[in-house]
């Protein structure tokens, strides 16, 4: 994925999906949950939905991903991974706007790459990475008001919730669920 990204000109180059189409293709392909957030209402923030087909929940899902892969390429010694996530212009959270500049990592180097080692302790395989990516691509699938109506169809009246964490957390503990809905966590070891 580090490559793929990479090959997409990286953030400096090509902030935009367009350049990054085989990046997020290589991503949807691998991570088939990501399409739930691009299918019907999909609930943003508490009582806020975004218009049907609005793309904002699977970007902002793809940019966390985005920093885990740049957080793995830091630890593996690639400066890539602190340039993604740091440079290019990016609008109003440019290094030289407010308040970017004080929180962008990009002029902490070393400050970056520690949090990146620390981060990296509880990491001990490719394995542990990629568990973590599969669960970022699947923490706000319950934003969707089709998969929280398919969790919830599944429950007694008294047991149902619009809360998305608790739908996810269900589907995450009924084989069914979790066959259907999540089928890259089924391939978790």
């Amino acid at each position: 994925l580090v490559q793929a990204l990479k090959a997409g000109g990286g953030a400096e180059n090509a902030p935009g999906a367009d350049k990054n189409t085989n990046f997020m293709k290589t991503l949807d392909a691998q991570l088939p949950e990501l399409k739930i957030y691009c299918t019907g209402k999909i609930q943003t923030s508490p009582g806020v939905e975004e218009i049907e087909g609005s793309p904002t929940e699977y970007y902002r899902t793809i940019g966390a991903m985005i920093g885990l892969i740049a957080c793995y390429a830091t630890y593996k010694g690639d400066d890539f991974g602190l340039d993604c996530v740091s440079k290019g212009n990016r609008g109003p959270m440019s290094m030289d706007k407010v308040p970017s500049k004080f929180i962008n990592m990009g002029g902490k180097t070393g400050q970056y790459k520690e949090f990146c080692n620390n981060f990296a302790q509880g990491m001990e395989s490719e394995e542990d990475w990629w568990a973590m990516l599969v669960f970022l691509a699947v923490h706000d699938i319950g934003k969707s008001d089709a998969f929280r109506n398919a969790v919830n169809a599944t429950l007694p009246a008294a047991k149902r919730s619009d809360n998305h964490d608790r739908a996810l957390a269900r589907a995450l503990t009924d084989l069914d669920l979790k066959t259907k809905f999540l089928p890259s966590v089924m391939k978790l070891s």
